[in-house]
């Protein structure tokens, strides 16, 4: 059965890279669930993105729960961790929720929720957020970043050193 798991999983990633729609139902007699695993997005040989979880569990035909979580962006010298997150297979969407900590190499950002949208390309949240660099740090309770732009909202506090 995990085999079975596992090559839905590879064959929703390979369509969603090809950003083709995909409608995929999953009917099991017991939670199929995987340990350690790994999906990568390369283009032209550069890995564009990574995301691993000690443990991926299928909780009905359209939810991953993802625990342990990492997703790193090699380009941009970027990781994110957090115990957890729930990818919703239909949509592609991904909600993490719990203690979350991105790195890059001149700041670090706190929050205890994000949600990605891929359809709109926005990464948001409703909840608080922590950035920290060496010269300042700047924290919100609303957030919302697309590849060009990022806001901060709501009792925004800035501090400059």
């Amino acid at each position: 059965m995990a085999i079975s798991f596992l090559l839905v999983i590879i064959i929703v990633v390979i369509y969603s890279l090809q950003n083709q729609e995909t409608k995929v139902t999953l009917i099991f007699d017991s939670t199929p669930q995987l340990e350690d695993l790994i999906v990568k997005h390369q283009r032209e040989g550069m890995v564009k993105w990574l995301v691993t979880a000690k443990k991926a569990i299928l909780t009905d035909s359209n939810n991953l729960l993802l625990e342990d979580l990492e997703i790193s962006f090699p380009e941009r010298d970027f990781i994110l961790f957090s115990k957890g997150g729930i990818y919703n297979l239909v949509d592609q969407s991904l909600k993490i929720e719990g203690q979350i900590r991105a790195l890059t190499k001149n700041y670090v950002i706190d929050a205890v929720s994000l949600s990605w949208d891929p359809k709109a390309g926005l990464l948001s949240s409703d909840k608080k957020i922590v950035i920290e660099g060496k010269d300042f740090s700047i924290e919100g309770d609303e957030f919302s970043a697309s590849s060009s732009k990022a806001f901060l909202k709501n009792n925004v506090k800035a501090i400059f050193r």
